[in-house]
Parts: C-alpha cells; sequence; structure tokens
C-alpha cells in the first residue's frame, strides 16, 4: 500500500511540475551538494536490537518554483543522488543452542525524491528553505560481516556475505523532510546548509528460505547534515 501512495505522490508531483510551467513564471536552479550523518533502523522483531551506523553520499539536484505568496515561494525539486549508509544490528534465535548473530551491514543506493519546496524570504542575510516528499531508493549492493556466537558449522558460518535480489529488496520507498538556509553568494551562486531526514517504510530484506534467523521487517532511516551549491538559471 505504502508503495502505492508513493507512487502516486511522485506522479502528481510530476505532472504539477510539466502543466505549471506555462501558467507560473518560474525560477529554476541546479545544484550539487554532499551529505553525511548517522543511519539507524527499525523492526518488527524483538529478537532484534540495532545500533547507529553513519551515513554518506551526495548527487545533484534540480528545483522550480512557480508559485509566489507573499514572501514564500513554493515548486517542486527532484534529483539523483547516491547513498552509502552502515548498520550493526543483534539477533537472538534459538538454532538450538541459543544463538546471537552480530552483523555489521553496509548498503548502497541510488536515491531519486520529488518534494514540495519553499523558500520564505526574510530580511536577514539568509532566506530559509524547506522541503517535504517521496523518494525512492534503488537498491546498488552491500555486504554484512556475520559473527554467530556460538557458531554452528554448517547451518551458522563467520563469514562475509553479499547482499543481492536474493536476499535484499531492490526498491525503498519513503518520505524526506528538510530544512536549510540560502545564502546569497552572488552571481546567481548559493550556499544551501541544512539538515535533511530521509524515513524509509518498506521492508528493506528478504526473508531467505530454510534459513535460521527469523523472518522480519526491517526499514532504514538517515539523519545527515547537508552542504549545497545551487545555481539559479533564470
Amino acid at each position: 500500500m505504502m508503495k502505492k501512495w508513493c507512487a502516486v505522490l511522485i506522479f502528481v508531483c510530476i505532472g504539477v511540475m510539466v502543466f505549471s510551467g506555462g501558467a507560473f513564471a518560474g525560477n529554476f536552479g541546479v545544484g550539487i551538494r554532499g551529505v553525511g550523518g548517522f543511519a539507524g533502523g527499525t523492526t518488527d522483531s524483538d529478537a532484534k536490537t540495532g545500533k547507529l551506523g553513519f551515513s554518506a553520499g551526495g548527487g545533484v539536484s534540480l528545483e522550480y518554483y512557480f508559485v509566489k505568496i507573499r514572501k514564500m515561494q513554493l515548486g517542486l525539486s527532484t534529483g539523483v543522488e547516491y547513498a552509502y549508509f552502515t548498520y550493526k544490528s543483534e539477533t537472538t534465535f534459538t538454532l538450538p543452542p541459543e544463538t546471537i548473530l552480530t552483523a555489521e551491514t553496509n548498503y548502497s543506493y541510488l536515491t531519486v525524491p520529488l518534494t514540495i519546496k519553499g523558500i520564505f524570504q526574510t530580511k536577514k542575510k539568509y532566506d530559509i528553505s524547506f522541503e517535504v516528499g517521496p523518494y525512492i531508493g534503488f537498491f546498488l549492493d552491500g555486504k554484512s560481516k556475520n559473527i554467530y556466537n556460538p557458531e554452528t558449522p554448517p547451518f551458522t558460518v563467520n563469514g562475509e556475505s553479499d547482499l543481492n535480489k536474493d536476499n535484499t529488496e531492490q526498491t525503498e520507498y519513503g518520505i524526506r523532510a528538510a530544512a536549510s538556509l540560502v545564502m546569497d553568494l552572488g552571481k546567481n551562486l548559493f550556499f544551501t546548509p541544512g539538515v535533511k531526514l530521509d524515513f524509509g517504510f518498506t521492508d528493506t530484506s528478504k526473508d531467505v528460505p530454510l534459513s535460521p534467523v527469523p523472518s522480519s521487517k526491517d526499514t532504514f532511516w538517515k539523519l545527515s547534515a547537508v552542504a549545497g551549491i545551487v545555481y539559479t538559471l533564470f
């Protein structure tokens, strides 16, 4: 259900961006930005706990503002971003004997957001920007370092394993919320430091047949500091 709603929101935003251009005079900008921060997860399994990891990445963005209401401009933003993050989890299960799996996992995604974006103009040296909307993440690759205590070959074997289409969902859907300052550098250039939260709603892991590890629904979130440069074309 969440996948369908995210897809509907994205198509609605695309339609607004395409068909509103002739009705409103707007500003169009392109940008680059880098991010770095923390990554965490949620699960529906009582047998699993997690610890904070880190996240990093960057990409390019497009933004178009087509509505102006007093001191506020409203529009849409999209782009393509690379996201890398790590996560550490512990899962307890009975083989027997009772076993604790400690997994240190890293993930790489190509993320495409499509958000409603606004800029509130102030009388200071900076304006305030905010954005909210859905995103789609396309899984690229990842690895998991697994340590079982105790190790019980051939059922549980310590070592590193690849994440792939057999054990990892290939798409992730979620919601993005972000806020930043917009500082005028002159010559249509703007510096945009801020913060960003990506909160995933869909399961990222697949249940592996005959695996001793119990199945669960696992989602991820990333809280990042953002630094970007935007160039306004018109």
